[in-house]
C-alpha cells in the first residue's frame, strides 16, 4: 500500500458554483489580476501509486485535464449532483477512447440515479455506438473501498437538505458543500494532516459554512493543515489568508500538496 508521505493533491479549481470572476460582475476581486483570485469550479486530483482519481466533474473539467497536464484517470468521486460537480462528465471520453474502456466512478446511490438522469444518453446508447459516447463503470458506495490500494472512507454531510460525500483518505479529508457536518463524524476528523473544507463567503450561508463557520469547525478538528475551497468572489486571495490562522490559508487553482509531509 502507498505510504501517506507520496500521497500528493491537487487543487484543479477551488470556486464556487458561478467560479471567479462571475460574469457581468465589476467587484474587486473579480477584476483582480491576482491569479490566485481566479478561480474555477471546485475539484481535486488525487496522485498516489501511479493512480489518479479525480473528485468531481465540474464544468471545467476540461480545463483542469489540459491545464494540469493530466494524461490518465483511473477514478473518479462524486459528492453530489449539482451541476457544477458533474457536469463534466461527458468530457472523459478522451481517456476512454486513451484507455480503451470505461472510468470507474464512485458515488452515492442518489448521485448515482441523478447522474443516470441527466446522461441519460450514456447509458442507453446502442451497444454498436457506446463506443462513441462516454464510457463510465458506476459503482455504488456503500462503505469503505479501496483504489489502487488506498482506502477511502466516505461518510455523508449536510448541503442545507442534500447529502453529499465527504472523503477520507490516510490522514487527508475533502469536504466540499457543507452546511452542517452530524456529530457522530467527527470521529472520523481526528489526527488528521489536511483538512480540506469548503467555506462559500463571509455572511451565513443556507448551504454553506462561512468563513467564519468554516474556521471555527477547523479549530475544533485541529488538523496540522486547513486549506479552505468552493469559494466566491467575496475572497481576497491575499486579504483573507492575513485574517485566518497560521495553520489555516485559502487553497488556490493549482495549488499541489503531499499531505504526509507536513
Amino acid at each position: 500500500m502507498e505510504s501517506p508521505e507520496a500521497l500528493s493533491i491537487t487543487f484543479l479549481g477551488t470556486g464556487g458554483s458561478s467560479g471567479v470572476p462571475e460574469i457581468g460582475c465589476t467587484c474587486s476581486v473579480c477584476l483582480s489580476t491576482n491569479s490566485r483570485n481566479k478561480r474555477t469550479r471546485s475539484s481535486i486530483s488525487i496522485h498516489h501509486n501511479n493512480c489518479r482519481i479525480i473528485v468531481d466533474t465540474t464544468p471545467d473539467f476540461r480545463e483542469h485535464m489540459l491545464k494540469n497536464g493530466i494524461q490518465n484517470i483511473d477514478a473518479l468521486l462524486i459528492t453530489h449532483p449539482h451541476a457544477d460537480h458533474i457536469f463534466g462528465l461527458a468530457d472523459i471520453r478522451p481517456f476512454n477512447f486513451k484507455q480503451n474502456g470505461p472510468v470507474d466512478t464512485y458515488c452515492s446511490l442518489e448521485t448515482s440515479k441523478h447522474i443516470r438522469s441527466v446522461f441519460s444518453y450514456i447509458f442507453t446508447a446502442p451497444e454498436s455506438l457506446k463506443h462513441f459516447f462516454p464510457q463510465v463503470e458506476m459503482h455504488t458506495i456503500n462503505g469503505t473501498f479501496e483504489i489502487c490500494g488506498l482506502t477511502i472512507i466516505p461518510f455523508t454531510v449536510l448541503h442545507a437538505s442534500m447529502p453529499v460525500t465527504a472523503f477520507r483518505f490516510h490522514n487527508t479529508v475533502y469536504i466540499t458543500d457543507v452546511s452542517t457536518i452530524p456529530e457522530e463524524h467527527f470521529l472520523l476528523l481526528e489526527e488528521l494532516d489536511l483538512l480540506i473544507l469548503g467555506a462559500f463567503r463571509y455572511e451565513k450561508h443556507i448551504s454553506h459554512f462561512s468563513l467564519d463557520e468554516a474556521v471555527a469547525i477547523a479549530e475544533r478538528i485541529n488538523a496540522k493543515r486547513t486549506l479552505f475551497t468552493h469559494l466566491s468572489h467575496a475572497f481576497d486571495h491575499e486579504e483573507v489568508n492575513k485574517q485566518l490562522p497560521e495553520s489555516m490559508s485559502l487553497a488556490f487553482d493549482g495549488l499541489s500538496i503531499s499531505p504526509g509531509t507536513l
